[in-house]
């Protein structure tokens, strides 16, 4: 019994580690980002352009509309993909 309770809290102190560690991961790669975008110069800030295209989550690729607007989440994609394969009938 007093083993397992060992265990449990050795489990926990590691959980607490991997999110501390996580968290701090990722408010470096915060900070580097953001110091690189208030000193970027010339052709820099364009490197920043590619970084920060459209993200296609979990889905596949990304919808655009017929005036090229992309879609960037499920709920567009599907009005999107709805407008599409079921279009409003003539009056």
């Amino acid at each position: 019994m007093v083993h397992e309770v060992e265990e449990v809290v050795v489990v926990r102190i590691k959980g607490f580690r991997k999110k501390a560690k996580r968290g701090a991961t990722r408010k470096a790669k915060r900070e580097c980002w953001n110091r690189f975008l208030q000193e970027a110069k010339g052709n820099g800030v364009w490197t920043a352009t590619g970084y920060t295209a459209p993200r296609i989550d979990e889905a596949g690729q990304a919808s655009t509309a017929e005036d090229g607007t992309v879609a960037e989440d499920r709920h567009e994609r599907e009005r999107l993909t709805l407008g599409s394969h079921f279009p409003k009938g003539p009056p």
